[in-house]
């Protein structure tokens, strides 16, 4: 994989697939999304955007570009905030992404989108994409 600090630059303007699946879905397994991620790749995609570290770690076998990883956990309100903690934040670029999506709306500041933020860029070394609107 390319540098960290080439990243940004390689995906300005480019096409970033999301390879992702609901719970219900028969596609909801890593291989697929693998499959998925290496059928965008050939397509065209440049990037990658994947939730949580099993998929990452299986398309990251699969495809050699950029993968955003994203962690959608469901919190005490009941509803799903992207990439909730910095320890999920670590196993997702333990697992192969490149950078990090955090929801920084409002919501997402409730529950200190903006110091994870800081905290991911500074400790992992990673850029961050940001929600930040709803």
């Amino acid at each position: 994989m390319q540098t960290l600090a080439r990243l940004p630059d390689e995906l300005r303007g480019r096409l970033i697939v999301s390879c992702q699946a609901f719970e219900t879905s028969p596609f909801r397994e890593p291989a697929s999304m693998a499959r998925f991620a290496l059928a965008a790749v050939q397509g065209g995609a440049r990037g990658i955007r994947a939730n949580g570290p099993e998929d990452i770690r299986t398309i990251r076998e699969a495809v050699d570009v950029p993968i955003v990883g994203i962690w959608k956990q469901v919190q005490l309100d009941g509803e799903i905030l992207i990439t909730p903690t910095l320890e999920g934040a670590r196993e997702l670029v333990e697992a192969g992404a490149g950078l990090i999506a955090l929801d920084c709306t409002a919501r997402g500041q409730k529950y200190g989108a903006l110091d994870r933020l800081r905290r991911i860029r500074k400790e992992l070394g990673v850029p961050v994409l940001a929600d930040s609107r709803r």
